[in-house]
């Protein structure tokens, strides 16, 4: 190709170029596509928040966990050193982050009673294990809790699991024919679970509700499904309280929030054949009193002392039924009478117990 036929091919090219004329650039399209993209990400924002309200309505307790701040996590380091004894008394001690304490179980007139220092009188005669691979019973000032009781025979030495994975080994010591472990542990201080060891590795363990022992699972044993159930609630001298069950691998344990503490429930309360049977009570001037129904109870109906009639509807929780219901200050429960649910009378007494 000569020099002049290029140039010609470039005269061409140039002018066709020169007869386009281009569009201008695309800031609005840009600019509207950028505010739709905004818009749609505050809707989706707007959806969440509107879903996380929902939840916040109809589940307040979910909200209030994610907002709370986590708690304060206490690290205690708690020795037990092994108990020492005379016809008298058996001493344990131990310390707790470096500070020595000590109790001790003192023998009065062939009864064991549970002794300071700072520690309320707490009799231990019913601490027999029945079967059970140990019994404790605690008792506190509000900062610490003293645990003791009686192992079985074949138990040499118990290990409470703290959080952080570390434990305490309680020795065994005999005294006055039985077998006997204690220690003294800081209230704040949340137990993982309790093992018994025997010569020959676990024999059992237990998972603690809020710091009371008591069911005694196998290894590998994973006991009850957990279940929470709101037995029954009100007012009591202007305050509120309420009765919850708690069913979980600790057993079954019922605490009455506004007026008691809490108990723990080995097995049922009732005897073959009983229709209802009273377990505690708790409260100020007035009772909140509770029991347990057997299964086919619908319904019970106190009678007072002042004429009234209260009926109480049981609530169930891992195959049992249990009930809760206030009692008057200086008022006593005259009698009462069970029903089905469709209102047949099952039975009627006269007694139950006061606080």
């Amino acid at each position: 190709m000569s020099t002049d036929h290029e140039r010609n091919i470039r005269d061409r090219l140039g002018g066709a170029l020169d007869t386009i004329t281009p569009p201008s650039p695309p800031v609005d399209a840009v600019r509207r596509q950028g505010r739709t993209i905004r818009l749609r990400r505050r809707a989706a924002v707007a959806a969440g928040l509107a879903v996380v309200i929902g939840l916040g309505v109809a589940l307040p307790g979910l909200v209030s966990h994610v907002h709370a701040a986590p708690p304060v996590q206490h690290s205690y380091r708690v020795t037990d050193n092994p108990p020492r004894s005379t016809p008298a008394t058996l001493t344990f001690s131990g310390t707790i982050n470096g500070k020595p304490w000590r109790f001790a179980i003192d023998w009065q007139h062939g009864s064991p009673t549970l002794s300071g220092p700072g520690m309320p009188s707490n009799s231990m005669s019913d601490l027999s294990p029945d079967g059970a691979p140990a019994s404790l019973s605690g008792s506190g000032t509000g900062t610490r809790v003293a645990l003791a009781g009686q192992v079985r025979p074949d138990v040499s030495y118990l290990a409470l699991n703290e959080p952080g994975g570390s434990a305490v080994e309680l020795t065994v010591a005999r005294w006055h024919g039985q077998r006997w472990v204690g220690v003294l542990l800081p209230a704040g201080l949340r137990l993982r679970r309790a093992v018994a060891y025997s010569t020959r590795g676990e024999v059992a363990y237990a998972i603690p509700f809020r710091g009371t022992i008591n069911a005694w699972l196998r290894p590998g044993q994973h006991g009850l499904r957990q279940q929470t159930t709101r037995i029954a609630a009100g007012t009591l001298d202007g305050r509120h309280w309420s009765f919850t069950g708690y069913a979980g691998p600790w057993g079954i344990c019922l605490w009455t929030a506004g007026g008691g503490g809490d108990s723990c429930l080995g097995r049922s309360t009732l005897r073959p054949g009983q229709l209802t049977g009273f377990m505690g009570c708790g409260g100020g001037p007035g009772q909140i009193s509770n029991g347990q129904a057997a299964p086919d109870v619908g319904y019970l109906k106190f009678r007072i002392s002042d004429g009234t009639t209260q009926r109480v509807v049981p609530a169930g929780l891992a195959g049992h039924r249990y009930f809760a219901f206030v009692i008057g200050a200086h008022l006593r429960v005259v009698g009462w009478t069970a029903y089905r649910a469709s209102g047949q009378v099952l039975g009627s007494g006269h007694s139950w117990r006061t606080c």
